[in-house]
């Protein structure tokens, strides 16, 4: 198996053991939400440029991905006059989506299955409002992430 199928599967994995997770895709970032049938929250990973001579070291391949974590929101049927909870769930949507992220981030950085394969660098995570038109909130991070590789020039 290649480093890059090494890595979404890894990523998947990491997901897929976190039982608030309902649907993970992958793809380009405009097709978060194409399937229009998903279950949320969503996880979708978009792999972004891998860099090549920035490298230090010939045993990993480094690869840039975005973490994106999405719920539906929901408008309560009773309007309500509190401007500051508003009436629908963006707040809860982001309440769970960050945990889902973070837990996500943890498992990488730990390497409970011990595949090599880890986190560099997590960056801030930026929140996500009202996006692409079908009320999804969530957060948006991007990782950095080394999977060992057995390239050899010999």
């Amino acid at each position: 198996m290649g480093t890059y199928t090494s890595l979404l599967t890894r990523i998947k994995a990491v997901f897929d053991s976190n039982t608030l997770v309902q649907t993970i895709v992958t793809g380009d970032t405009s097709e978060v939400d194409q399937y229009k049938k998903n279950a949320f929250p969503l996880v979708h990973v978009n792999v972004l440029p891998s860099p090549f001579a920035s490298q230090n070291t010939t045993g990993i391949t480094r690869y840039n991905v975005m973490i994106t974590v999405v719920a539906l929101r929901n408008e309560a049927e009773v309007p309500t006059t509190d401007k500051y909870w508003l009436h629908d769930n963006m707040h809860s949507n982001l309440d769970v989506t960050r945990d889902i992220l973070k837990l996500g981030e943890n498992h990488m950085i730990k390497d409970i299955e011990e595949s090599g394969i880890s986190l560099t660098n997590g960056g801030s995570a930026d929140p996500l409002t009202f996006t692409r038109g079908n009320l999804l909130d969530g957060w948006q991070q991007q990782w950095t992430i080394d999977v060992p590789d057995s390239l050899s020039i010999c």
